[in-house]
């Protein structure tokens, strides 16, 4: 059920954000999103896992989610998007048989970073980073990534062991 409220979520603060958020990257007034997930990612103990824009009161915040695998505790950073300013933090403590905790310990196996994961996903892609999200299905980690060009929006899926996009499968 979280899992889902967290996916309808990016959706909607996602869709909100994205006008705001292009004209922003292209004009220079809000940092790149991997250049900040990567000074989090030397900031703050833990492994990301999720990337996400939205908008609170007409301001483009960045949230990000880190996994400490040792204390088995996920935390929500909302940063601005302007100056990367922590906003707030939201702490919550994992279940061991949390799926998200068995990626990051798998990552962190392979002395994997999530930025360098989205470096290697998007290195011949054009576009603005809008989501990306670590996930395990049938037995293949890997991120999924959504991104804003000037066709509209794409979503892909990264495959973090083979290093290779996977095909997005359809539901009816």
């Amino acid at each position: 059920m979280r899992l889902i409220l967290v996916a309808l979520s990016l959706i909607s603060t996602t869709a909100l954000a994205t006008p705001s958020y292009w004209q922003g990257l292209n004009n220079g007034e809000l940092l790149a999103p991997r250049r900040l997930i990567a000074k989090v990612e030397q900031q703050f103990p833990g492994v990301v896992t999720q990337f996400s824009i939205s908008t609170k009161q007409q301001q483009v915040q960045y949230d990000i989610q880190l996994i400490e695998p040792i204390t088995k505790t996920s935390h929500l950073l909302l940063l601005n998007a302007h100056d990367g300013v922590l906003l707030k933090q939201q702490d919550q403590r994992l279940d061991s048989e949390d799926t998200l905790l068995r990626v990051v310990q798998h990552l962190q196996q392979q002395q994997l970073q999530f930025s360098q994961i989205l470096n290697q996903a998007l290195a011949h892609k054009q576009g603005k980073l809008i989501a990306a999200k670590l996930d395990r299905g049938l037995g293949i980690s890997y991120v999924e990534l959504k991104l804003l060009n000037a066709d509209g929006s794409e979503r892909l899926a990264y495959d973090i062991d083979h290093q290779r996009q996977l095909p997005l499968l359809k539901w009816d």
